[in-house]
C-alpha cells in the first residue's frame, strides 16, 4: 500500500502510546517514513517502537537503528556540555534555567536518546545577560546569531554541519542563551519570563545547581512555543509528544494547575497545539480543556486550526497555503 504524508503521519502517532502494527506498507512509503520521521523528530523514537516488529524490512530497521544511536552519542555530548556551562555558571552565581530539551531529557523521557536536540536553551537574568556570554566564553563558545529572543553561540571547532539527514553527534551543538522566555506571534509578543522566574525552582540538572520551571509552566511553554511553529509551518509531532509526555506524568496530581495556566493567555497562543495534541492522544482531561478553550477563540481561528494535519502544518507541504501567521502580519 502507499500511504499518503498524513496517512503517515497519523500512524507514526498512534504507534508513539498504542502497539505498532503492520500497515502493509509499499517500499516507496518507508522511504517516505524516513521523510517524515527527520521533519518530525521520529527516528530515534520509532527505533525503540518498532525494534522487536518483525514485519518492519530489515532495511529499514538498519536506518532506524542507526538515528537512534548516532542520537544517543549526540546526546552523551550535549549533556557533557549541558553539564560543563551549568558549572561555570554556578561557580560565577549565576542563575540560569534550562529550558525545552534540557528539562525535557533530565525528567519526563525514560531514554533521552530517544529525542533529538539541536541546541542548548538557557533562559539568564536579562541584567546578567552579558556576564553570561563572558562565561560562555571562557569555554570557547563564540556569538553566532544575535536574534530579538536570544544569542546564539557556538564553538569555532563545530560550527559544520557533518549531515543533514541524522542527528549526527559532530552536528554544531549550538547555545541559544536567552534574557527572556517569549515568542512573536506576528507582532504581538507573549512573554512569560515573569511568570517563569517567580516560579522556579532549585534543583539539580545535569549533576549542578541550576533552576527549573514548574511543570505547570513548562507545559505552558511548550504549548506556545509548539503553537508559534503551528502558526508558522512548522509543527513537530515531536513538540506533541513533548506536551503528552508533560500532561502525562503531571496531570495525575496538578490538573487543575495545567489547566488554570492555560487561561492565562489569549487561546490563540495555545490552542492549535492542543487542538493536535488531542487529535493523537487521548485523555478525557484534555478533552475537557480543548472545549474551554474553543469557547474563547473566534469562528474564523477554530475554522483555519480544523484544517490543520500534522502533514500540512509542517515541513512537509512545500507550499504552505497561507500559513496564519503570515495573514496575520498582512
Amino acid at each position: 500500500m502507499t500511504a499518503s504524508f498524513v496517512q503517515i503521519c497519523d500512524t507514526l502517532a498512534r504507534w508513539l502510546t498504542g502497539p505498532p502494527d503492520d500497515p502493509g506498507w509499499s517500499p516507496d512509503t518507508w522511504e517516505r517514513v524516513k521523510v517524515v520521521c527527520r521533519v518530525h523528530g521520529l527516528a530515534a523514537k520509532m527505533w525503540v517502537r518498532l525494534s522487536d516488529q518483525q514485519w518492519v524490512e530489515p532495511d529499514m530497521a538498519d536506518w532506524l537503528q542507526t538515528q537512534y544511536r548516532l542520537n544517543g552519542k549526540r546526546i552523551a555530548r550535549i549533556t557533557a556540555d549541558t553539564g560543563r556551562i551549568l558549572s561555570i555558571f554556578e561557580r560565577g552565581d549565576l542563575p540560569v534555567i534550562p529550558l525545552k530539551g534540557v528539562i525535557l531529557n533530565e525528567f519526563y523521557y525514560n531514554d533521552p536518546a530517544t529525542r533529538p536536540m539541536s541546541d542548548i536553551d538557557l533562559l539568564v537574568p536579562a541584567a546578567r545577560f552579558n556576564e553570561a556570554g563572558r562565561l560562555l566564553s571562557q569555554l570557547g563558545y563564540e556569538p553566532e546569531v544575535e536574534h530579538w529572543k536570544h544569542t546564539v553561540y557556538v564553538q569555532p571547532a563545530n560550527r559544520r554541519v557533518v549531515s543533514k539527514k541524522t542527528e549526527h553527534p559532530q552536528n554544531p551543538r549550538r547555545v541559544e542563551l536567552h534574557p527572556a522566555c517569549r515568542e512573536s506571534f506576528g507582532g504581538p509578543a507573549v512573554d512569560l519570563t515573569t511568570m517563569i522566574w517567580q516560579q522556579a525552582r532549585p534543583g539539580r540538572v545535569a549533576s549542578h545547581a541550576a533552576y527549573f520551571p514548574r511543570p505547570e509552566m513548562l507545559w505552558l511553554h511548550l504549548l506556545v512555543h509548539s503553537s508559534y511553529h503551528i502558526w508558522q509551518g512548522r509543527a513537530r509531532l515531536m513538540h506533541l509528544l513533548d506536551l503528552w509526555l508533560v500532561w502525562e506524568a503531571e496531570a495525575p496530581g496538578k490538573a487543575e494547575a495545567l489547566v488554570e495556566v492555560v487561561g492565562q493567555l489569549d487561546a490563540r497562543y495555545t490552542y492549535p497545539a492542543l487542538a493536535l495534541l488531542g487529535r493523537h492522544f487521548e485523555d478525557a482531561r484534555l478533552a475537557m480543556l480543548i472545549k474551554q478553550q474553543q469557547m474563547r477563540l473566534s469562528p474564523c481561528f477554530r475554522h483555519w486550526v480544523d484544517g490543520l494535519d500534522l502533514a500540512n502544518s509542517s515541513y512537509l507541504n512545500a507550499a504552505p497555503p497561507g500559513t496564519y501567521l503570515g495573514k496575520a502580519l498582512r
